[in-house]
């Protein structure tokens, strides 16, 4: 067998580690059950795979934990704003507002000045430019037409979007 590591490259890694009780327990019983690196190594590997489906460990997690703590992470940072919609524009459909190049920025703030909410964030606004990105552009349709806040989502400067862009979006 071909040892990736040393003995004493291992024994250094697994001294100088700050392992958790779960992780130190099993590299002690590996250590004094298989005798070459590689073994010890697969070994490791082997009992992590069977043990991550079943024990919880404070060291490691499993994809349903991490899953569970960002959808809780996102409903503690999301929060319903409910924004009055202006009453010249269609609710819940894409709206197109012409405006000329002076007045363009005004246009688009007035559409947040009908009630005392927090002005747009930086999700609800994409100010485009020729280096704009499709998925910068798909973004921001996508948290639109998903959204369940009661925000209004604007774009400016659309006709600034390169051709391909403009056309992938």
């Amino acid at each position: 067998d071909e040892e990736l590591l040393s003995e004493e490259e291992f024994e250094e890694i697994v001294n100088e580690s700050k392992f958790l009780d779960h992780t130190s327990y099993m590299v002690e019983k590996i250590r004094k059950d298989e005798n070459s690196l590689s073994h010890k190594l697969l070994a490791i590997w082997q009992y992590f795979l069977e043990d991550v489906q079943t024990v919880e460990a404070t060291d490691f997690i499993n994809f349903e934990k991490l899953g569970a703590g960002l959808e809780k992470i996102q409903k503690d940072v999301v929060k319903v704003i409910n924004r009055t919609f202006p009453s010249y524009l269609n609710e819940g459909k894409p709206n197109v507002i012409y405006s000329s190049i002076e007045d363009i920025h005004l246009n688009a703030i007035s559409l947040y000045s009908h009630d005392d909410k927090p002005v747009p964030g930086m999700d609800e606004i994409l100010i485009c430019s020729e280096k704009s990105t499709t998925e910068e552009v798909e973004l921001i349709c996508q948290r639109s037409f998903d959204d369940q806040t009661g925000r209004i989502y604007t774009i400016i400067h659309a006709d600034k979007l390169n051709h391909e862009t403009s056309i992938a979006v």
